[in-house]
């Protein structure tokens, strides 16, 4: 490639993207010394079998190159996706760099909100209702935070700039400060994206109470939204209920107290004493 002339910015961000994937691979490859030697001492383990005469022993090759083979099959997907991210990245550096027609990206920008980029949210995942994540990347302010790949089963899942390399979770709405954000919420499994423009929002992301008599629209409380016994006595005032609500039929003796009716209510075509 000749020579090209970029700013120090620019300079600066292509030796920290190099660095990063630099720093995945090996990082990567420490996991994958781990997995191996683990998965080769649970071959060596003594089998409690009958080893007949006929059988050929796996050679010590077929061993290693079988654990290799699935610990990379498991682990690696994820920092290949990531360095296939920054590697794309760099190149549309350069392609604006030489004046050459590329993409903006978000490392382009500098922006006073926050951008949730390279990312993969996956549903049900480790297990029924977690949801976990894998490469992303918070940008903010013109800077490139990268998030640890995690998973949880809790609810509200949100980016603290104090903690910048990971994402924070809890079931009960967090307090979120001007440089925070929140980035999901976990429907039961399922992950609802509120950092992306285009997606439908939860409900959850209301701070509670923000919702008065003022934004109900007319006839919006239908009966299927109540639920069985929410309307008590104390929701009822004197005189709400009248003879035209109750249907013919519906007061039964044994909804009557003792004593509920008075006399002055009867009219009767007999005298009475009392």
């Amino acid at each position: 490639m000749p020579d090209i002339a970029m700013s120090r910015q620019m300079h600066e961000m292509i030796l920290r993207e190099r660095e990063r994937i630099f720093g995945s691979v090996v990082k990567m490859v420490g996991k994958l010394t781990e997995e191996v030697t683990e998965m080769m001492a649970e071959t060596e383990k003594p089998q409690e079998a009958i080893i007949e005469v006929q059988s050929i022993p796996t050679s010590i090759e077929d061993v290693v190159q079988k654990a290799v083979d699935k610990a990379i099959s498991d682990k690696f997907a994820d920092v290949l996706q990531d360095i296939s991210y920054r590697i794309g990245v760099l190149k549309d550096v350069a392609m604006s760099v030489q004046g050459l027609p590329h993409n903006i990206t978000s490392q382009h920008l500098n922006l006073a909100h926050h951008l949730l980029d390279g990312y993969t949210f996956t549903a049900n995942s480790p297990s029924s209702g977690s949801v976990a994540w894998t490469d992303c990347h918070i940008v903010f302010q013109g800077n490139d935070y990268t998030i640890s790949n995690s998973n949880t089963n809790n609810k509200y899942i949100y980016w603290v700039q104090a903690t910048p390399s990971s994402f924070q979770v809890s079931n009960t709405k967090p307090t979120l400060g001007a440089n925070d954000c929140l980035v999901a919420i976990n429907e039961n499994g399922t992950p609802n994206l509120v950092l992306v423009p285009g997606k439908l929002r939860s409900a959850a992301i209301l701070v509670d109470g923000s919702i008065s008599s003022n934004e109900l629209g007319s006839g919006a409380v239908t009966s299927a939204k109540i639920a069985a016994s929410a309307v008590g006595s104390s929701h009822l005032t004197d005189g709400a209920v009248i003879s035209t609500k109750l249907a013919d039929g519906s007061v039964i003796g044994p909804k009557i107290g003792a004593g509920a009716v008075a006399a002055s209510k009867l009219n009767l075509a007999a005298h009475m004493l009392y």
